[in-house]
């Protein structure tokens, strides 16, 4: 595991110390790759993450990509409102999209109100309609360290149990 923790570091640290423009796209892994070593190395400390988080702002920041939450969102939204039925690859799309959307907030983007309500009604609606495609999903995408994340809670729980809600400030819809 060291070694894959090691690996991770070390990519996230070029990628952060890089001054090349990114997209939306490589600005939403980078933010997932951070969440995913704060789960991964379990000798990381607020300090570090914090260094991080405030690196991470700083990169979207100087490549100007400060939209890449709102980017993000909304091409969650498109996808999760196709008025056709997903494809696997599509609906796995759209959980990988939650993930990172999550994991970009977690580093402290922000999304506004409207946005925030569009895409936990887009998805909402979506996993209504194509419930076990979902679920097949969210069983292959689950693990540990998100299995609280509202969309697998959602998607994984079963009719006698109706799932938790909590998760550290992530988008969380109502009910």
């Amino acid at each position: 595991m060291t070694k894959v923790v090691n690996k991770l570091r070390s990519s996230i640290d070029e990628r952060l110390s890089s001054t090349r423009r990114k997209s939306p796209h490589q600005a939403a892994a980078l933010a997932y790759d951070i969440c995913l070593l704060r789960a991964l190395d379990k000798d990381i400390c607020e300090v570090e993450f914090d260094r991080y988080r405030e690196a991470y702002r700083s990169v979207l920041a100087t490549v100007e990509l400060t939209d890449a939450l709102t980017n993000q969102v909304n091409y969650a939204i498109r996808i999760a409102s196709h008025s056709g039925e997903l494809e696997y690859e599509e609906m796995f799309k759209l959980f990988t999209l939650c993930d990172s959307i999550n994991a970009m907030q977690i580093l402290g983007l922000k999304i506004d109100e409207q946005s925030k309500s569009e895409f936990e009604a887009a998805l909402k609606e979506r996993f209504r309609r194509d419930k076990k495609k979902a679920r097949m999903v969210a069983e292959d995408l689950v693990e540990d360290w998100k299995k609280d994340w509202w969309w697998y809670v959602k998607n994984l729980a079963t009719d006698s149990e109706p799932g938790r809600k909590d998760v550290q400030g992530m988008i969380l819809p109502d009910s």
